[in-house]
């Protein structure tokens, strides 16, 4: 295999980090670049940005054993020509060894809890928390609706799934028996990017009101969150009218940026390679030119633009042989194409693929394939 044209950096995980505008430091050893390479793959899509990537280490288990038991949340950066072209958090790992292989993850942990009373309009208890899993893994937070009807009976509930869900889960896994011999062991991790973090929190119905035109509500929400800064958020006035009670964060922001702006319509928000999010308006203009089976930024440009360096967006495919636009589409000429999401396979190609919105769907859209 050709020399990768990234590093692979793993780095201090981003919750320990003394403020969200910090750069996380990359740990000891952590430029796994040549140990990776030949599993190393990741997307990025249209709502958003980085999303999953996957890489697979194999060793003593001695040494894997180490990666598995310490690597959970830690970030993971991908960085081509001095530009972080991906960056995540590592949320799963596979670790397969022995007569039976384990998985780790953060998915359906929660270090923060709180319950609704009665019909849940309104009324709810107190957050019960696990500092010790928020110091370790970042915090996490969870609304459950048990349907009882007094306070003792919801804090009871609230309690009890905490209780059962403030750690990483560990279970068995289908794993992998070839690499369970002789003292070897293979390491299978999981990466999300950053704008799986917003989904840690739940909004703040108390900051954002009806009233709120988007933009205003997307500088509330992404000021709140917990690892993501606001960098750049265009303008857009509409109102929002739906009620923000007991929503996500990160839902909350896929239901802002679907809200147009009464005009032009569309809108892209996305999270950099340095965390910083971003929203602006989107014009029918492409982003990128295929000409001769090779990705430029315009017609007459003579540079060809590395995979790692591509967006999701409008890409006019010159190589077509057609010409013209459709009446009435939003596209200016029929070879421009919408690309929602673009994966990076380990051989550093570009497919042009739909968005992944989870590891399960990372696995049935891109792991099998490869």
């Amino acid at each position: 295999m050709e020399t990768p044209d990234y590093n692979l950096i793993v780095r201090t995980p981003v919750h320990q980090l003394a403020a969200k505008t910090d750069t996380p430091t990359p740990i000891p050893g952590g430029n796994i670049t040549e140990r990776v390479k030949e599993t190393w793959q990741r997307n990025k899509v249209w709502s958003l940005g980085d999303d999953i990537g996957r890489f697979s280490i194999i060793g003593d288990i001695g040494e894997v054993i180490q990666y598995y038991n310490n690597w959970l949340t830690f970030d993971v950066a991908e960085i081509s020509g001095g530009i972080t072209t991906w960056n995540g958090r590592i949320v799963k790992m596979t670790l397969n060894w022995g007569v039976m292989p384990l998985t780790f993850d953060i998915s359906d942990m929660y270090n923060k809890v709180t319950a609704t009373i009665g019909d849940g309009i309104g009324t709810y208890t107190a957050a019960a928390e696990n500092t010790y899993s928020q110091e370790a893994y970042g915090l996490r937070h969870e609304f459950i609706l048990p349907g009882v009807e007094t306070t003792a009976e919801a804090n009871a509930e609230r309690d009890a799934f905490l209780a059962s869900h403030a750690w990483p889960s560990e279970t068995p896994s289908g794993g992998d028996a070839s690499r369970m011999l002789k003292g070897i062991a293979k390491l299978d991790v999981y990466a999300a990017g950053y704008k799986s973090t917003l989904n840690d929190l739940y909004a703040d119905d108390t900051s954002i009101t009806p009233a709120d035109g988007v933009s205003t509500a997307l500088e509330v929400v992404i000021g709140d969150a917990l690892y993501v800064n606001d960098r750049s958020i265009g303008t857009n006035s509409t109102k929002l009218y739906d009620d923000v009670d007991l929503i996500k964060t990160g839902d909350l922001v896929e239901k802002l940026m679907a809200v147009s702006d009464g005009s032009s319509g569309l809108f892209r928000g996305w999270i950099d390679g340095n965390r910083n999010f971003y929203y602006r308006a989107i014009d029918n203009t492409p982003a990128y030119v295929i000409r001769n089976g090779k990705v430029f930024g315009s017609a007459g440009s003579h540079a060809e633009i590395s995979p790692r360096l591509l967006e999701p967006g409008i890409y006019r495919n010159l190589d077509l042989p057609v010409s013209g636009p459709h009446r009435d589409s939003f596209f200016a000429d029929r070879r421009d194409i919408w690309v929602d999401g673009i994966f990076v396979d380990r051989e550093g190609r570009p497919r042009w693929q739909p968005e992944a919105s989870s590891v399960a769907d990372y696995q049935t859209l891109y792991w099998a394939q490869a």
